[in-house]
C-alpha cells in the first residue's frame, strides 16, 4: 500500500430514499474486496434512539442512576454499543466467509 494511502475501518452508510437505486450501490460497492455489502437495517435507527433514552433514564437521578454513579458519559455509552453490534455483524460475516470458502 502507497505510504500516502491510510487504511481506515470507518463504516459506509448508504442513506437515501426508497426505490432510489441504494441496494444496487451498496451490492455494487460490496464487490470490493474490503467492503462488507449487509442488508439494509431498519432496526438501527430505532436501537439508537432507545438507546439515547435508556441512558437518560440510567443517569437522570444524579449519583443514585447507575451510569451516573459508574461516570459512564452518554458518548461512551452509545459508542460501546455501537462497537459491539459491529464486531456482532463483522464476527457473523466472518463465519458466514468462512462458509462459503469451503
Amino acid at each position: 500500500m502507497p505510504s500516502s494511502l491510510k487504511r481506515t475501518e470507518s463504516p459506509i452508510f448508504i442513506v437515501s430514499s426508497g426505490r432510489s437505486g441504494s441496494t444496487i450501490l451498496t451490492w455494487c460497492l460490496g464487490q470490493h474486496p474490503n467492503i462488507i455489502p449487509e442488508e439494509e437495517s431498519n432496526w438501527l435507527g430505532p436501537f439508537a434512539i432507545d438507546a439515547a433514552v435508556a441512558f437518560h433514564r440510567g443517569s437522570v437521578r444524579g449519583e443514585r442512576g447507575q451510569l451516573s454513579a459508574n461516570f459512564i458519559q452518554r458518548e461512551e455509552l452509545l459508542s460501546g454499543l455501537g462497537q459491539a453490534i459491529n464486531e456482532l455483524i463483522v464476527s457473523h460475516r466472518r463465519k458466514f466467509e468462512d462458509i462459503n470458502l469451503r
